[in-house]
C-alpha cells in the first residue's frame, strides 16, 4: 500500500531543493520503489514542476535515483522543456523586433519574464507568450498586422486575442490586472498608471523586451493565480513564479505597501493563505515575504485543493474519462466552478461574487 503522507515528503522536499537549489532534506524518506517514484514522477508533470523536480533528482546520489526507465523518461521531457523554452525566447525576440518595426512596445506578462528569476530558467514549464497592450489603438494595430499574416486568430471575450506563431500560442491582451470587482477599479487604475512609470526592461536573445516593475508585476502574477482558483484550479508552477518574484525582487518591494496594495483590491485575506503555502510547502523564508501577517493562518485546504485538480484543472481524477488535457474540454464546469467560488468566497468575497458575472457578461455581449 502506498504511504501517501510519505510521497508528499519526498515530492516537496525534491521540489524545495530544486526551486532554490538547495540540498535535499529529508534523505532519510529515501529509497523509494518503483511504484511510489512513478507517483512522484506523474505528480510533479500535473503541477507542471517537472524540471525543478527533476533538478533535485539528479542531485541524489546513485543508491536512491529513480528507475531507469522513469529517469529517462523524465530526461527526455525536461530535454523537451529547455528545447520549448529555447525556442520561446528565440520567437519572443523576433516578435519584439516586429512590435519595433509597428512603433508599438508591449509589454511581456508571466511566462519568460518570470522565469528568468529561477536558478534554472531553462526549466521552468513554460506556457503560452501573453503581450499587454497599453491603447485599444496598439491593439488593434498588431491585430491587423497579424491577421495579414493569414494565420488562425481566435478572438476571446473581455478583449484578448490568440493565434499560433512558429507552433507557439501567442495572446494579446488589453486588460492587464485579472480582478474583476467593479468597486475597486478607480484604485487599480491609479495604482496600474503609477506603477507602469516604472516598466523595466529585459535582454531576451539580445533584445530589449519590457516587463512590469517588481511591484506591479507581483499583483498581477498573484491576481492570475487568484483568477484559476476561482475557476479550475493550477499548478503548483504558479506559486512557485510568485515565490521566485518576491525572492528575487524583496529589495524592490519591500516598503511599498503591498499588504495595504492587496486590501484595497479585496485580496488581502486570500494572500495571507498563499503566503502560508510559500512558506511552509515552497520554503520561501519568511523574511522574504513582503510583509508579515498579522495572523497565522494554516491553508493546507487550499493545498489539497491544488494537488487534486494539477494545472489548471486538467489532471483532477475526479473527471477522468474527459480527455480534458487532449481536448480542453472541462467535465460540470459550472458546478466545479461554483464549488470554487464558494470555497474562496470568505477570503475574496467580491472577487468571488464579480468574477462569474463579469465572465458570463463578456462571453454573451462582447464579441
Amino acid at each position: 500500500m502506498i504511504d501517501k503522507e510519505r510521497i508528499y515528503t519526498v515530492f516537496f522536499n525534491l521540489l524545495r531543493s530544486g526551486l532554490w537549489s538547495k540540498p535535499i532534506e529529508a534523505v532519510e524518506q529515501l529509497p523509494l520503489s518503483p511504484v511510489e517514484w512513478k507517483q512522484i514522477y506523474d505528480m510533479a508533470v500535473a503541477q507542471t514542476v517537472e524540471g525543478l523536480v527533476f533538478d533535485a533528482v539528479e542531485r541524489l546520489d546513485e543508491l536512491h535515483l529513480p528507475p531507469t526507465d522513469i529517469w529517462m523518461k523524465w530526461l527526455v521531457r525536461v530535454t523537451k522543456i529547455e528545447q520549448h523554452n529555447k525556442l520561446m525566447n528565440q520567437c519572443l525576440a523576433e516578435q519584439i523586433l516586429f512590435f519595433n518595426n509597428l512603433e508599438i512596445s508591449p509589454v511581456l506578462l508571466k511566462g519568460q519574464g518570470v522565469a528568468r528569476h529561477y536558478e534554472a530558467p531553462l526549466r521552468r514549464s513554460a506556457g503560452d507568450i501573453d503581450w499587454y497592450f497599453s491603447t485599444k489603438e496598439d491593439y488593434e494595430k498588431v491585430n491587423s498586422w497579424v491577421t495579414q499574416k493569414e494565420v488562425p486568430v481566435q478572438y476571446m471575450p473581455g478583449r484578448s486575442m490568440c493565434y499560433s506563431y512558429k507552433g507557439l500560442e501567442i495572446d494579446h491582451h488589453t486588460n492587464l490586472i485579472d480582478l474583476h470587482n467593479p468597486f475597486v477599479k478607480p484604485f487599480l487604475n491609479e495604482f496600474v498608471r503609477a506603477e507602469r512609470e516604472h516598466d523595466r526592461f529585459i535582454k531576451v536573445e539580445g533584445v530589449a523586451c519590457r516587463v512590469l516593475s517588481p511591484v506591479l508585476n507581483s499583483v498581477q502574477v498573484v491576481s492570475h493565480v487568484l483568477k484559476h482558483l476561482l475557476s479550475f484550479g493550477l499548478g503548483l508552477r504558479q506559486l512557485c513564479d510568485v515565490a521566485r518574484l518576491y525572492y528575487v525582487h524583496f529589495k524592490d518591494i519591500q516598503g511599498h505597501g503591498l499588504d495595504k496594495i492587496y486590501r484595497r483590491l479585496g485580496i488581502g485575506r486570500w494572500v495571507v493563505l498563499l503566503h502560508d503555502l510559500l512558506v511552509r510547502y515552497l520554503g520561501l523564508e519568511r523574511r522574504w515575504l513582503p510583509y508579515q501577517a498579522d495572523r497565522a493562518v494554516h491553508a493546507d485546504w487550499v493545498m489539497e485543493d491544488i494537488l487534486r485538480v494539477g494545472n489548471f484543472g486538467f489532471f483532477d481524477e475526479r473527471y477522468p474519462e474527459g480527455q480534458e488535457v487532449a481536448t480542453g474540454g472541462r467535465k460540470n464546469s459550472f458546478l466545479r466552478v461554483g464549488k470554487n467560488l464558494l470555497k474562496y468566497g470568505r477570503y475574496a468575497p467580491m472577487e468571488s461574487v464579480f468574477f462569474p458575472l463579469v465572465q458570463t457578461y463578456t462571453r454573451v455581449f462582447i464579441k
